[in-house]
Formats: structure tokens, C-alpha cells, sequence
């Protein structure tokens, strides 16, 4: 008797676990198929304003030639350019900075090293 209630227990519970399951599963391909038809209809509009902004595009200003086609050493002569624009823009950042007994602490020939600020005559900051 007693195995008898227990199968029954297990049945009842196989049972309520099968109708949980179908109950959430049961509206799920019409969920499926709505989303499909609302990816398509947003496909659509994606391509009506790609074809709109197509005509509208410009290439890259300043791209005319990728640097892997450019010659090495015209390359290499442009980024040392750029490496000691940035190394004087930070020397007259940091000689702002500094104070004055730190200036006087320098060596003499230090302020004659700055680059000249833009728009000034003289090569050394004031």
C-alpha cells in the first residue's frame, strides 16, 4: 500500500511538472514568429536608409593613402616630427608649472633649450 501512495505522489508530481512545462512553452513559436516578421519590417527600414544615405556619403578627409603603402623613411621622419612637437609642447607646459626655485635650480643653458612659444619673437619663455 505504502508503494502504491508513493507512485502516485511521483505520478502527480510528473504530472504538474508536464502541465507547467506545456503551459510556458505552448506560446512560445507564436513569440518566435513575431519576432521574426518585427526583425524583417526593421530589415526593410535598415535598407530604405541605407539606400537614402549611400549617395550622401564622402570618403575619409586626409586618408588619400594608408601609411602600410607610404615610403618607411618619410613615415619615420613625420612621427619623429610629431614625437618632438609633443616633447617641446610638454617642456613649455612643464617650465609653466614650475616654480621659481626650482627654475633657479636649472642649468643655464635650460631656458635657451625651450622652443619658442607660438606667436612670440624671442625663443626662450618670459
Amino acid at each position: 500500500m505504502r508503494i502504491l501512495l508513493w507512485s502516485l505522489v511521483w505520478l502527480v508530481l510528473l504530472v504538474g511538472a508536464g502541465l507547467y512545462l506545456w503551459h510556458r512553452v505552448r506560446p512560445l513559436p507564436g513569440k518566435v514568429a513575431a519576432a521574426g516578421r518585427e526583425v524583417e519590417a526593421l530589415t526593410r527600414q535598415l535598407d530604405a536608409l541605407e539606400a537614402i544615405a549611400e549617395p550622401q556619403r564622402s570618403p575619409l578627409k586626409g586618408a588619400e593613402e594608408l601609411a602600410v603603402f607610404g615610403s618607411p623613411r618619410e613615415l619615420r621622419a613625420a612621427y619623429a616630427r610629431g614625437v618632438a612637437r609633443s616633447r617641446d609642447a610638454r617642456a613649455l607646459r612643464r617650465h609653466d608649472r614650475l616654480p621659481g626655485w626650482a627654475l633657479r635650480a636649472m642649468p643655464r643653458g635650460y631656458t635657451a633649450s625651450l622652443p619658442a612659444r607660438p606667436g612670440s619673437d624671442e625663443g626662450q619663455p618670459s
